[in-house]
């Protein structure tokens, strides 16, 4: 992409120098867990891949664009930098638990909460499956075979009726909250929390067993495959917060190179076996259409010549490159809005998009609105791509809804927010570990390391979950202090390096 090379430059310079402040404020550099990190990171990944001769894009950099971007990436950190600073001058010392027995990682859950959490979670997904089942023609057999990818998800994209009727609703929400549960079992392991919560090997298998059934109907109940994502990495994001709250790297011991060389060569065959699955699923899913085909008309983008030759006679590989495109693809799309006169601009919605069930609620308590405000809202947003003849369901970033909800002043307004709330969630649980303000950040995390591909805040399997972390999260918040206060160990800056 034109300009790609300049602007991936300048967002390094931006991404260093944002480490280099928290480093000062903070006093350590502990840059890999840092809330900066993980939004700028797919927005880099992004940039790098379009500075490279993979795919042509008709979008271009332009001054404006450009400018534009960086200023997202500005805001996010201003925000951080900011959270940082009131974090230095306003707490104390940062205390936490180790393997000394006293269970402050978890002490604000119980196998009540956990319980609960689970069996909601595989009621309400057990239903979801039902429903597929029952509204459409495929049996469950049908769905497992990968011949009939396609048919799932036509099927799951034209659905219009609930074939549970009524229970749709409840069924959608126990589901998405049933991860949150996940992520509390996952993280008590990190953290290797004293307790019966901690301790239960049956909640450990449950919560497995969710996580597993959230993955198959992902699969085969809507043919999706950032349902088996999204879970995973909510498990293993969580068991990341576990470890880095008692003050351990995520591997304790200390590696040796050869070490070192084993992990990263099983990261690196971890990473392209699920790319292969991925891609796999893709051509599935497509019913082997030309890739260039859809990569034309879906992402508006055609291999580089380099590619074109390398890849002509050998379709796999250029699935496998198509499938990389949903990397590169939301920066240009972007641009694409940014560059549309403010006649053709969607929205403003005030947070209609983004925030679906505050305005649906709203409604519904005020017996007022359109119940349907929310699938206008969408086909306003994705009209400028169908007008010109290309794909509209492309992944776009988060920002692309951000401007169209809140206008672009307000998106940056919003993303300095964000930034400052995410650090101040990240500084107060490195103060005081709490197993909820745990859970609420592993979906700020998520929410982050997706926000340069694709916005997950309309999404149900997401926003639910984050709704209901932020709100255990305040309700337990004293509780979490007190037990934290009463602790004497003290953790040395130093344990927090990465």
């Amino acid at each position: 992409m034109v300009g790609a090379t300049w602007v991936l430059l300048a967002a390094l310079m931006l991404f260093a120098t944002s480490l280099l402040m928290h480093g000062f404020i903070d006093g350590r550099w502990a840059f890999a867990r840092l809330p900066i990190t993980w939004f700028y990171a797919s927005w880099l990944i992004g940039l790098l891949l379009l500075a490279m001769p993979l795919f042509r894009y008709f979008e271009a950099f332009s001054a404006e664009t450009a400018g534009y971007l960086l200023a997202v990436l500005a805001a996010f950190s201003a925000g951080s930098v900011i959270a940082a600073f009131w974090a230095r001058r306003s707490s104390r010392p940062a205390r936490q638990t180790g393997a000394s027995g006293v269970p402050t990682p978890g002490a604000d859950v119980s196998s009540t909460l956990l319980v609960t959490l689970l069996v909601l979670g595989v009621v309400g997904t057990s239903l979801l499956m039902v429903n597929t089942v029952l509204g459409g023609n495929l049996s469950l057999s049908d769905r497992l075979d990968s011949a009939n990818f396609a048919a799932v998800r036509s099927q799951t994209m034209s659905s219009e009726i609930s074939a549970i009727g009524p229970l749709f609703g409840p069924a959608t929400l126990m589901s998405s909250i049933g991860s949150l549960g996940v992520a509390f079992v996952f993280y008590l392991r990190g953290a290797r929390a004293a307790g019966s919560a901690a301790r239960s090997k049956w909640l450990r298998r449950l919560a497995l067993f969710v996580l597993v059934i959230n993955m198959l109907v992902g699969f085969v109940g809507f043919g999706s495959r950032m349902f088996a994502i999204f879970g995973v990495l909510v498990a293993f994001f969580a068991f990341m917060e576990g470890r880095w709250s008692i003050g351990e790297r995520l591997i304790a011991k200390r590696l040796t190179f050869k070490g070192f060389f084993v992990i990263l060569l099983s990261a690196i065959v971890t990473l392209v076996a699920l790319w292969v699955a991925a891609t796999i699923f893709l051509e599935k899913r497509v019913q082997r259409q030309d890739p260039q085909t859809l990569l034309y008309r879906t992402h508006r983008a055609s291999f580089s010549p380099l590619v074109y030759d390398l890849t002509r006679n050998d379709r796999p590989t250029q699935y496998f490159m198509l499938s990389l495109s949903y990397l590169t693809t939301p920066i240009p799309t972007l641009t694409f809005y940014l560059d549309l006169p403010e006649s053709r601009q969607p929205g403003p919605f005030y947070g209609e998009y983004d925030f679906p069930a505050v305005w649906r609620w709203g409604r519904r308590l005020t017996f007022s609105g359109d119940p349907y405000s929310w699938e206008k809202a969408r086909y306003d947003i994705f009209k400028p791509l169908g007008d010109i003849g290309f794909g509209t369901n492309v992944w776009s970033t988060l920002v692309r809804d951000l401007m169209a909800d809140f206008g672009k002043s307000g998106a940056l307004a919003f993303l300095a927010v964000l930034g400052f709330f995410v650090q101040r969630v990240f500084d107060l649980q490195r103060q005081a570990p709490s197993a909820r303000r745990a859970g609420l950040l592993v979906y700020l995390r998520l929410l982050l390391v997706f926000a340069g591909l694709i916005s997950m805040l309309f999404m149900t399997q997401i926003y639910w979950p984050l709704y209901l972390a932020a709100v255990l999260a305040i309700l337990g918040g004293g509780k979490a202090r007190r037990v934290a206060s009463a602790s004497s160990l003290v953790i040395k800056p130093a344990s927090f390096r990465t």
